[in-house]
């Protein structure tokens, strides 16, 4: 994180012939402590002071111009092939059930 913080961020202006022996790690932890950041699934969270606004309560009112991508709906076939592994599954572990079992055989 600190590496981040010096070369994207730009929050350092770090001497090429010093790059070598900066402690990044140290330097993002204390980044981190200072601004009481936290990780978080898919990023790290930082308390800004400004506002948040939710304008949208679940995809389903999201309007189609602001979607990156659309989840497709499950197809009937899909669901039909979905089933008939779950019979062809369901008949393997019944038919092996009834299966004798064959005592240990001396050779």
């Amino acid at each position: 994180m600190g590496r981040f913080y010096i070369e994207e961020m730009c929050t350092l202006k770090i001497p090429e012939h010093l790059e070598n022996y900066i402690d990044y790690e140290a330097y993002g932890r204390d980044m981190s402590l200072d601004e009481d950041g936290r990780f978080a699934d898919g990023g790290y969270v930082v308390r800004t002071g400004d506002s948040f606004t939710e304008h949208y309560s679940d995809r389903s009112d999201i309007p189609d111009e602001y979607r990156i991508f659309a989840y497709p709906e499950p197809e009937k076939s899909i669901k039909k092939t979905l089933e008939s592994y779950g019979k062809m599954i369901g008949e393997t572990v019944h038919a092996t059930h009834e299966r004798p079992h064959h005592a240990n055989v001396e050779r």
